[in-house]
């Protein structure tokens, strides 16, 4: 499956019985989330426990096939709640005070999708 250069978003979780997808945020309209490859289910464990439809950033790219409804399909490799980016930019705030809430934020957004 071709795959286009690596991108992020944030917006609400959704789901459907079998899709997950992403809206509001900083995506045009709906866009359906995926794992690697089409066998590979999206775990999303560690963000459920934020609530029914958490806040999140998803790291990934766009796959060329879009879903039988329509939807761009996003192929997931990094996804987190924004309430641990929240933790965690917090804990940076206490590190280094000097810093801004939007740099702490980007900084930690960065270490808990790797990027």
């Amino acid at each position: 499956m071709p795959i286009h250069a690596m991108k992020t978003f944030y917006g609400d979780l959704g789901a459907t019985t079998d899709t997950y997808f992403l809206i509001n945020g900083n995506v045009e309209s709906q866009i359906a989330l995926i794992g690697r490859d089409d066998e590979t289910n999206l775990t999303l464990s560690e963000v459920e426990a934020a609530g029914r439809f958490p806040r999140v950033t998803v790291a990934g790219e766009f796959a060329d096939a879009q879903t039988s409804g329509g939807l761009p399909r996003f192929v997931v490799f990094r996804i987190a709640a924004h309430t641990a980016i929240a933790e965690r930019a917090f804990e940076l705030f206490q590190e280094r005070p000097n810093r801004t809430a939007e740099q702490n934020w980007l900084d930690a957004e960065r270490q808990l999708l790797d990027l």
